[in-house]
């Protein structure tokens, strides 16, 4: 961090896009901005960072850094907008994606809908290796390349190779890569590049799903780096990582970005939840458009694989699951029954109550119960851009609903239906991670943040027995702040698939060697960590487990003690068999120190204010207190902690106090 210039954290999410800035004066400032508008070339970061800078009159030659989270690469999945790309297989491959492992999201549909491929079209080459590397089919050069011409310049402008064997021999996929650079083609993906582990089509659909949407991120870096006059101003910009790191935008790749922003948030959980003393958490982190929930329990969770929209990717990736349930997921009512998304209303046209013209969402129906409070937010809405939240447009919508479902039905339970809907389906989620775990929910607390988080908080937490729930207050922005919380991460993994026994160890290390300097490769630094980690399983078995180690003398005697302990822990028995080591995978860490926010603090008076909402059927009353002027006293509820850019609730049966570290603790007390 430039202690001396400005330093900014930036989450730009499906919704909001949330600006922290820190001056060099170490005051906190906090900016939020829709991140689509009517005119689609505006940039919500740069849009976000130079209007704070106006408003202290500071300009873009007084940034220091800038880092930034993005949920762009996964919205271009979902949205299938990525670039127009080419695959290239081996030939008597071209169907295999399509094909994939003859597996259907429903077994139950009577109407089976393939999912879409990434690739508009598919080339096979004459061209095949055996696993031992030796020509299985001879590749003819002279024939390739002939083929090869044939694609036109500008036609497509992603092509991705994947060859059978290349993450082991894959000088042919180089070879290739140099013929379609040779004719013009510039964004060429090589699959051992992205992934370097077995399993055919998983490492395809890998490739493909970095050559879809890495053009898009670096399109999107370009922008801002011409917006901030990057080169001119000598600023550090860094991204966040699917794997909870950060990393230089010059290696800040398509396939690391997928889960960049949830990330940010995860990074900021856990920090907020080892501040209040807190072991074991579970992260809820509601935005606009979705829900991302993650357990921690002492280190950080990862999946080697995860499925986003039918695309497997086959890369280290912090373990989230995610529900499309958000404060913009739209209500409906079809069929006799009603229903919360998944569709959300986004930033533009936004929520009904935006006064654009939106869909009727689930902050519509927290604004007609009072659980947000119109007068406390910031004038920035309607079509000029200076309206409040438009509550009479809301009030008329549930009424003509509630006449739909049931006319004998007061509008406010109606309301609150679709809200428990929402909150059922979320508890959904976090109860699925509690029984794939094993995890007790009663000995963990719930770190809340996102924009809407704050409003359902207390209610997912009393569904699942939690006793306390943890929000920071920023919240709104902890995406942004679990950025400052982060420091760099480098990770690479190669499958091996061979014995693991002291006859192999000359090649373990070297492969340990090879994989740490790639990682270093990426960084500046002079100090770094490694953490090795090896995947073992029994021969003949397919679910490998995954033992740590961060010594540089490794012990296989060690590791398979371990792996057999951690075998009957988890399956109750242990083999009789050879042990396979199937990966080898090393993470390296430089080192970095936390920055510590300012949290906004007024010792005046609180004014006392009440409003009324409407919770389990009847209308409280209940005590309003700016979040910057709760100290050194308990709120009971029914309550409502509010600033300009979060609301919490805290629902009756439940107490909200500040701990040391400026967390807001919600216990529940009866």
């Amino acid at each position: 961090m430039e202690k001396n210039n400005w330093n900014f954290w930036i989450d730009k999410g499906g919704t909001f896009t949330d600006v922290i800035a820190l001056s060099p004066n170490n005051n906190l400032f906090l900016e939020k901005v829709l991140s689509q508008s009517q005119n689609k070339n505006d940039d919500p970061v740069s849009t976000g960072i130079k209007k704070i800078l106006t408003d202290n009159s500071a300009d873009l030659k007084n940034i220091g850094n800038i880092t930034v989270g993005t949920t762009k690469a996964t919205n271009t999945l979902l949205e299938r907008t990525g670039e127009k790309t080419l695959l290239i297989v081996p030939k008597g491959f071209r169907d295999c994606q399509k094909i994939g492992y003859q597996s259907r999201e429903d077994i139950f549909s009577l109407e089976i809908k393939r999912p879409i491929p990434l690739y508009s079209k598919v080339i096979e080459l004459d061209i095949r290796l055996t696993n031992s590397g030796n020509d299985f089919i001879k590749p003819n050069w002279k024939i390739i390349t002939e083929q090869l011409k044939q694609i036109k310049i500008g036609s497509y402008n992603s092509i991705c190779v994947s060859l059978i064997h290349g993450w082991k021999f894959p000088s042919y996929e180089i070879e290739i890569q140099s013929i379609l650079n040779q004719l013009g083609h510039k964004n060429v993906t090589l699959g051992h590049e992205i992934s370097k582990t077995i399993k055919y089509i998983r490492r395809t659909h890998t490739s493909l799903v970095h050559a879809y949407v890495d053009p898009i991120i670096r399109s999107d870096i370009d922008n801002l780096k011409k917006e901030i006059n990057f080169n001119k101003n000598n600023i550090s910009l860094r991204y966040m990582q699917s794997n909870g790191g950060l990393a230089e935008e010059k290696n800040f790749r398509g396939i690391n970005s997928i889960l960049s922003g949830p990330a940010g948030g995860v990074m900021g959980a856990i920090s907020v939840g080892k501040n209040s003393g807190f072991k074991k958490i579970i992260t809820f982190d509601m935005g606009g458009t979705s829900t991302d929930v993650s357990h921690f329990e002492g280190e950080l969770e990862y999946k080697n694989e995860k499925t986003i929209d039918n695309q497997i990717l086959q890369v280290p990736i912090i373990d989230i699951d995610t529900i499309a349930s958000g404060g913009g997921s739209i209500l409906d009512y079809r069929n006799s029954r009603m229903i919360v998304g998944p569709k959300s209303a986004g930033s533009y046209p936004g929520p009904m109550s935006y006064g654009k013209n939106g869909p009727l969402t689930l902050t519509d129906a927290n604004l007609f119960l009072g659980k947000i409070i119109e007068k406390y937010f910031p004038q920035k809405f309607g079509h000029d851009g200076k309206s409040s939240l438009d509550k009479q447009i809301v009030s008329k919508e549930f009424n003509q609903l509630r006449d739909n479902i049931d006319p004998k039905m007061l509008p406010e339970d109606v309301a609150e239906g679709f809200i428990k809907i929402a909150v059922e389906k979320m508890c959904r989620v976090i109860r699925k991670i509690a029984t794939r775990k094993g995890l007790h929910l009663e000995e963990h607390a719930l770190v809340s943040y996102g924009g809407a988080g704050g409003q359902h908080a207390c209610q997912i937490a009393e569904n699942l027995e939690i006793k306390t729930v943890i929000i920071n207050p920023l919240s709104s922005f902890l995406s942004a702040y679990g950025m400052a919380q982060s420091g760099e991460k480098y990770i690479k993994q190669e499958s091996t698939f061979f014995e693991f026994d002291k006859k192999y160890r000359n090649k373990i290390d070297a492969l340990i060697k090879k994989l740490q300097k790639e990682n270093l490769a990426n960084t500046k630094s002079m100090t770094v960590s490694h953490l090795n980690l090896f995947y073992l399983k029994y021969k003949g078995t397919d679910q490998s487990i995954c033992i740590k180690e961060k010594k540089s003398n490794i012990k296989c005697e060690d590791l398979i003690k371990n792996f057999r302990k951690i075998h009957k822990k988890i399956y109750g028995y242990n083999l009789n068999r050879k042990i396979i080591l199937d990966m080898i995978q090393v993470e390296t860490t430089p080192r970095y120190n936390k920055i510590e926010l300012p949290i906004k603090k007024i010792n005046t008076e609180n004014k006392i204010d009440y409003e009324n909402f409407y919770s389990k059927g009847k209308w409280v009353k209940a005590i309003v207190c700016r979040i910057e002027k709760f100290y050194d006293f308990k709120l009971t509820g029914p309550a409502i902690l509010i600033d300009d850019h979060s609301t919490i609730i805290v629902e009756e049966g439940w107490q909200a106090t500040r701990d040391q570290s400026g967390n807001i603790l919600i216990k529940k007390i009866k």
